[in-house]
Protein backbone atom coordinates (compact mmCIF):
# COMPACT_ATOMS: atom_id res chain seq x y z
CA UNK A 1 0.00 0.00 0.00
CA UNK A 2 1.31 3.45 -0.87
CA UNK A 3 1.31 6.18 1.77
CA UNK A 4 1.96 9.65 0.24
CA UNK A 5 2.46 10.92 3.79
CA UNK A 6 5.71 8.90 3.89
CA UNK A 7 6.99 9.85 0.42
CA UNK A 8 9.71 12.12 1.82
CA UNK A 9 11.28 9.20 3.74
CA UNK A 10 13.96 6.94 2.34
CA UNK A 11 13.19 3.24 1.84
CA UNK A 12 14.84 2.16 5.12
CA UNK A 13 13.07 4.88 7.12
CA UNK A 14 9.72 4.02 5.54
CA UNK A 15 10.18 0.31 6.35
CA UNK A 16 11.04 1.17 9.96
CA UNK A 17 7.93 3.32 10.36
CA UNK A 18 5.61 0.79 8.70
CA UNK A 19 7.07 -2.15 10.64
CA UNK A 20 5.83 -0.59 13.87
CA UNK A 21 2.34 0.14 12.46
CA UNK A 22 -0.62 -1.73 13.90
CA UNK A 23 -4.08 -1.99 12.33
CA UNK A 24 -6.92 -1.26 14.73
CA UNK A 25 -10.67 -1.16 14.17
CA UNK A 26 -12.63 1.33 16.22
CA UNK A 27 -16.28 0.96 17.12
CA UNK A 28 -18.76 3.62 16.06
CA UNK A 29 -18.63 6.45 18.60
CA UNK A 30 -15.37 5.25 20.14
CA UNK A 31 -12.99 8.02 21.21
CA UNK A 32 -9.48 7.73 19.75
CA UNK A 33 -7.93 10.44 21.90
CA UNK A 34 -8.80 13.62 23.79
CA UNK A 35 -7.42 17.09 23.29
CA UNK A 36 -4.34 17.49 25.45
CA UNK A 37 -3.47 13.77 25.51
CA UNK A 38 0.24 13.06 25.03
CA UNK A 39 1.05 12.40 21.37
CA UNK A 40 2.21 8.80 21.64
CA UNK A 41 0.92 7.56 18.28
CA UNK A 42 -0.10 8.52 14.75
CA UNK A 43 -3.53 7.53 13.44
CA UNK A 44 -3.96 7.01 9.69
CA UNK A 45 -7.52 6.53 8.52
CA UNK A 46 -7.65 3.79 5.88
CA UNK A 47 -11.43 3.52 5.51
CA UNK A 48 -14.52 4.92 7.14
CA UNK A 49 -15.41 8.26 8.65
CA UNK A 50 -13.99 10.26 11.50
CA UNK A 51 -15.67 13.00 13.48
CA UNK A 52 -13.66 15.64 15.30
CA UNK A 53 -15.21 17.47 18.25
CA UNK A 54 -13.69 20.46 19.99
CA UNK A 55 -15.07 21.97 23.16
CA UNK A 56 -14.55 25.61 24.01
CA UNK A 57 -15.52 27.54 27.10
CA UNK A 58 -18.73 28.75 25.44
CA UNK A 59 -19.73 25.91 23.09
CA UNK A 60 -19.02 22.50 21.61
CA UNK A 61 -18.15 22.40 17.91
CA UNK A 62 -18.16 19.29 15.74
CA UNK A 63 -16.83 18.73 12.25
CA UNK A 64 -17.53 15.51 10.32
Amino acid sequence: MQWPLLDSLGDDERRRVLSSARRHRFARGEVLFHEGDPASSLHVLVAGRLAVSVSTVTQRCSTC
